[in-house]
């Protein structure tokens, strides 16, 4: 008993081997799911797996995270394409995906420039605090607009021309153009 406790309990399990687990783990999976549901997606996960695998052949550790994104990056724009359609069904898959791959990298880029820009856009922010504010400010006053209506947001502005005495407020087109376009989703 004393040796097969020692035996038991002197067993270690290394980080490095976790990690190898796991990216078989993920190998297996995407195989499994890809052979259960047909997406193509799910190899996704099995490129993942091996990229992790093999990622030691690699002379820089980076290389191997830039692969694992780019593979995320190209089952995003694939499964968006897939599901979204945006130029529409007939166009076919090659335009739609030359499309979502638009988007993303107007996004991506928009994001990085972000990033590369932080700390001035924050200086700036901080020091014109209110004039930064009125984005936010009138971001939300345009969705409550949109949402409820231009007459329900601002009915209080009519309600008080009206009762001063112009009982026409709401006929008159400086009120009712915007009411027309706005009339609220509800």
């Amino acid at each position: 008993m004393p040796t097969l406790v020692y035996y038991i309990f002197s067993f270690r399990i290394t980080s490095k081997q976790v990690r190898k687990a796991t990216n078989i783990l993920l190998i297996i999976a995407g195989i499994v799911f890809f052979l259960t549901t047909g997406e193509l997606v799910s190899l996704g996960l099995t490129l993942i797996g091996i990229n992790n695998y093999f990622s030691y052949y690699w002379k820089s550790p980076k290389i191997s995270n830039y692969i694992n994104i780019a593979i995320a990056l190209l089952v995003v724009i694939y499964s968006l394409t897939a599901s979204w359609l945006p130029i529409g069904a007939n166009v076919g898959l090659a335009k739609n995906l030359v499309f979502v791959m638009l988007v993303i990298g107007v996004i991506l880029g928009f994001l990085w420039l972000l990033v590369v820009f932080y700390e001035k856009i924050l200086r700036w922010c901080l020091s014109n605090r209110w004039t930064f504010m009125t984005v936010p400010i009138i971001t939300i006053l345009l969705g409550i607009v949109i949402w409820i209506g231009f007459d329900k947001t601002f009915g209080f502005a009519a309600n008080g021309m009206e009762g001063m005495g112009w009982k026409a407020f709401r006929q008159t087109s400086f009120w009712h153009a915007p009411s027309s376009k706005f009339p609220g989703l509800g």
